[in-house]
């Protein structure tokens, strides 16, 4: 190993190209509950990683103290891999999409 540091911008674009989709768990009364799907899209000029989200957790705790309820909703935005998932038959290219936007 060097004493040589990595670059920020050079570990940021590592870290981009490497991951896909980020899912966000939170912890609420002793249970994890995925918050949210977004896809890491890649880096903006200023070396910031952007996001593309792609599901969020819809949040009903209208009475404290009970359980959280609530569903994973779709935000409408498409993820930029879509044609990778027809391809690999996850999806039917046929399909109307309509669980992944929301319609």
């Amino acid at each position: 190993m060097s004493d040589t540091a990595l670059p920020q911008v050079v570990a940021r674009t590592q870290v981009a190209h490497a991951v896909d989709l980020v899912v966000q768990l939170v912890r609420f009364q002793g249970r994890r509950y995925v918050d949210s799907i977004v896809e890491l899209t890649g880096i903006d000029q200023q070396s910031q990683c952007t996001w593309n989200p792609l599901f969020e957790f819809d949040r009903d705790i209208s009475i404290p103290g009970t359980d959280l309820t609530g569903k994973l909703v779709p935000t409408g935005n498409a993820p930029t891999f879509l044609s990778e998932l027809v391809r690999m038959g996850v999806v039917r290219d046929n399909d109307n999409h309509n669980w992944m936007f929301g319609n």
